[in-house]
C-alpha cells in the first residue's frame, strides 16, 4: 500500500476535477489559495505536476486530460458517504493525522507526509480499513482487567486534571466512589499521567461535503493499560470510560462504522 504521493498544487487540481472547495478532515482555509490568480497559478503548476509524472496529458486545444485513477481519488476523498478521521499523539513524535474515506467507489486512505503533500492509498475493502485503523491505534494487547465507569463529564475532566496536577489521592477517590475497582482506578491515573499514545476517532458519516452524524471516540494507551472514552449514546452529558484490548477496538471500530452506514438507510 505504497500510495501515490502528490504536491499540494497536484491536489488542488483534483479539488477542481472534483467541482470542490472542501475535504473533509483538512484545514480547508489553509488548503485552497484565497484569491483567484494564485489559485489559477496553483492549478497551472498542478497539471504540470500531474504531467511530468504520468497522470494527466494535455491535448493540442490544450484540454487537460486526468488519469482514471486521479479522477477516482477525486470523487472519493471529496464525496465519502462515511469518513475516518484519526489523530494520534505521542509524547516524543507529536501527532500523526490519518484519512479515509468511504463512497461507493471504493475506500482511500490521505496522509500528510509533509505540510504541502498528499499521500493517497486505495484499500480493497472495509475490512482492510478496520484492520488498518486498529493497527494505526494499536493498544496493548490483552486487557489487565475488566473495568468500565460513566461519568459526566465535568467529573471527568476534573478527575483528569487531578491526576496531571499530580493529586493521585483526590483522583483515586473520586474513581474509586464512581465504582471502579482500585487496580483499575490506579491505572487509569497512570495512564492519563504517562500515556504512551492518546488518539482520537472521529467517525463522520456525509452528505455531499458536510458532516451529519459522527462518533467520536476517544483512545488511551497507558503503561499497563488502555481505555477508550465515549459519550453515552443515551446521556450526552456523560462519559463512557472502558478498559480496552485491541480485539474490543477492531470489534467496536466495525461497529460504530455500520451503526452511521445504518443510520443513513
Amino acid at each position: 500500500m505504497d500510495g501515490l504521493i502528490l504536491e499540494r498544487n497536484e491536489f488542488l487540481v483534483l479539488l477542481e476535477a472534483a467541482r470542490t472547495n472542501k475535504i473533509i478532515g483538512l484545514d480547508n482555509e489553509n488548503l485552497i489559495p484565497q484569491d483567484q490568480a494564485s489559485h489559477l497559478a496553483a492549478l497551472n503548476q498542478g497539471v504540470q505536476g500531474l504531467v511530468a509524472k504520468e497522470l494527466a496529458t494535455i491535448s493540442a486545444d490544450e484540454t487537460v486530460m486526468i488519469e482514471r485513477e486521479i479522477l477516482e481519488f477525486s470523487q472519493i476523498v471529496a464525496f465519502p458517504d462515511v469518513a475516518f478521521i484519526t489523530t494520534r499523539e505521542t509524547p516524543d513524535t507529536g501527532g500523526q493525522l490519518f484519512l479515509h474515506y468511504v463512497n461507493q467507489l471504493g475506500v482511500v486512505e490521505q496522509t500528510l507526509p509533509t505540510e504541502h503533500q498528499h499521500r493517497l492509498a486505495f484499500l480493497p475493502d472495509m475490512l482492510v480499513l478496520f484492520d488498518r485503523l486498529a493497527f494505526l491505534l494499536e493498544v496493548q494487547p490483552s486487557k489487565a482487567f475488566e473495568a468500565s465507569v460513566r461519568l459526566s463529564q465535568n467529573e471527568f475532566l476534573a478527575i483528569k486534571g487531578l491526576a496531571e496536577d499530580r493529586a493521585d489521592a483526590e483522583a483515586f477517590k473520586r474513581l474509586t466512589a464512581a465504582g471502579l475497582e482500585q487496580q483499575a482506578a490506579q491505572s487509569l491515573i497512570e495512564a492519563i499521567q504517562a500515556p504512551i499514545f492518546s488518539a482520537s476517532l472521529a467517525i463522520v458519516r456525509c452528505e455531499d461535503t458536510e458532516i451529519v452524524d459522527a462518533i467520536n471516540p476517544a483512545i488511551l494507551q497507558g503503561p499497563s493499560s488502555a481505555w477508550a472514552i465515549q459519550l453515552d449514546e443515551t446521556n450526552p452529558e456523560v462519559f463512557e470510560v472502558q478498559a480496552i484490548d485491541q480485539a474490543w477496538l477492531r470489534e467496536h471500530i466495525q461497529r460504530w462504522f455500520e451503526q452511521l452506514a445504518t443510520a443513513a438507510l
